[in-house]
């Protein structure tokens, strides 16, 4: 049994949609046809899918089956006017591309990652997680401003110093004020100081 559909988010094709168009006829289905834009605006996927039965817990799930590696998938990616899964299309999460960058966990970026899958998850979003990425936000904001403030102390003592320094080096007298300075008490002293070293 063959029937259409139109993936509604451009470059991947999920079982979600697929489930939303087809409803309950989705269980007795092994193919469909399916057209999904390429992301890039490049040529679209237009062609058959087949379904795979994916193992999850004590029982199975519909799933896509990737035409490349023949693995069952959720979720089916266009890359090259072909449908391929995640792995395949070399498609990785933020997470997954910058877990092991420096700016992901000294610059915010598992943060800035939790509070978007709080808010972008899959279908709507609950009240909960509202909440949630609003008080994760509230503690972020807070912790900036704490980290604000303890820069701003080190930046005051920075310059404190700095004017110190500038000062002392200000008043601190030239190789010239001491050499004028030892001939005076050389001349002061006269013949006491000539003994004194000889």
């Amino acid at each position: 049994m063959t029937s259409e559909v139109r993936s509604p988010i451009i470059g991947v094709l999920s079982v979600r949609d697929v489930r939303a168009v087809f409803g309950e006829k989705l269980a007795a289905m092994t193919t469909f046809k399916a057209m999904v834009l390429a992301p890039d605006g490049g040529m679209p996927f237009v062609g058959e899918v087949d379904l795979a039965r994916k193992k999850s817990g004590p029982g199975e799930h519909i799933a896509l089956q990737c035409p490349t590696c023949e693995r069952a998938s959720l979720t089916l990616c266009v890359s090259e006017a072909a449908l391929k899964c995640r792995a395949c299309a070399r498609r990785l999460t933020v997470r997954q591309r910058e877990h092991a960058l420096p700016s992901w966990s000294a610059q915010g970026g598992e943060e800035h990652d939790r509070i978007l899958r709080l808010l972008a998850g899959c279908g709507k979003t609950t009240r909960s997680a509202r909440r949630r990425a609003v008080k994760l936000i509230d503690e972020l904001l807070a912790a900036d401003q704490d980290r604000l403030a303890a820069v701003s102390e080190l930046a005051h003592a920075a310059l404190l110093a700095s004017a110190v320094f500038e000062y002392e080096l200000a008043t601190m007298p030239t190789e010239t004020d001491l050499a004028f300075e030892l001939a005076v008490e050389r001349a002061e002293m006269g013949p006491k100081y000539w003994k004194y070293w000889l």
